[in-house]
């Protein structure tokens, strides 16, 4: 069973706003759950969020982004990106 914590706390964690986590949400690179008025994300989309955020950080479009997780599955690889995408990409 998946561990889940609310998005409040997995953004000041990131810190990110909890608007670019629902920025990632609309995406649909990372789902949300409801409930009684409050968002949670799962262990897993937590971790998927930090590996996004990270990419937007080494300046991925969000096509690159989408090709990257649509390439791989977890655990991600930043070895694997520039094979990916065809191209150089500084990975620090």
């Amino acid at each position: 069973m998946s561990t889940y914590q609310s998005l409040s706390t997995i953004a000041r964690n990131l810190k990110v706003s909890e608007s670019d986590l629902l920025d990632l949400e609309q995406r649909s690179w990372i789902s949300s759950v409801a409930k009684n008025g409050n968002v949670f994300l799962s262990g897993r989309d937590a971790f998927k969020a930090r590996f996004i955020l990270h990419l937007r950080r080494l300046r991925l479009t969000n096509d690159e982004i989408r090709r990257v997780l649509d390439t791989q599955d977890p655990p991600y690889s930043l070895a694997e990106i520039p094979q990916i995408l065809g191209r150089p990409v500084p990975l620090s």
